[in-house]
Parts: C-alpha cells; sequence; structure tokens
C-alpha cells in the first residue's frame, strides 16, 4: 500500500526532528537548547494530531521527550511509523481489503 503525502511529510518531520536531537545532543543535554527542543516537540506533537487525529500514542511521546537524556530515543519517528501502520489498517477494514469471505460449515447431522 502506498503512503499517502501526509504520512509522508509526518514522516520526514519525524526523522528530522529525531536526528536534530541526537545530533545537537550535547546543546539540548545541557539544557542551552532547551526551549528549542521542546518547542521541536509541542510542534510534531501538534503536526501527528493534525495528521492523525487524536490518538493516546502521541501524549505519552511528548511526555518522554521532555524527560532528559531519554528523548534521544527516536520516538517520533517510532510513534509516526506507528501511527502509519494504524491508519492503513483502519483504512484496509474500511474499505474491505483483506476480508476473507465467511465460511459457511453444514453441521447437520446426515441423514439416514
Amino acid at each position: 500500500m502506498a503512503m499517502k503525502p501526509q504520512h509522508t511529510a509526518a514522516l520526514l518531520l519525524a526523522l528530522a526532528a529525531d536526528a536534530l536531537q541526537i545530533v545537537l545532543f550535547p546543546l539540548f543535554a545541557w539544557g542551552g537548547a532547551d526551549p528549542l527542543d521542546d518547542g521541536l516537540d509541542i510542534f510534531l506533537a501538534f503536526v501527528l494530531f493534525r495528521t492523525f487525529g487524536w490518538d493516546l500514542a502521541i501524549l505519552p511521546t511528548a511526555l518522554i521527550e521532555v524527560m532528559p537524556l531519554v528523548d534521544e530515543i527516536p520516538t517520533w519517528t517510532l510513534t509516526t511509523l506507528y501511527l502509519i501502520r494504524k491508519d492503513n489498517a483502519r483504512q484496509a477494514a474500511i474499505n474491505g481489503a483483506g476480508k476473507m469471505p465467511p465460511r459457511i460449515i453444514d453441521i447437520t447431522p446426515p441423514k439416514s
């Protein structure tokens, strides 16, 4: 299944945000750019909410990103990949893709 343009944009933003936070680790780790780091996290949470709607996976990710040192894990990228997969599964269920026709099993006793 091809990715939607908004999914691609959200994933690229998440990858960029995680890369910035990992590459600029010394700057973010010592509090020098904490407002920038937090602003980036708030912006990305907003983008994910706008792209995927309300989802409980976004809130814990935003809280994890506020914690020192733990925010060096690429949580935005992982969360975005999870949300893309979940959205694709929801769309497939709506469209009926991958749905197997029901099997009818005859359970009546044989006639004698």
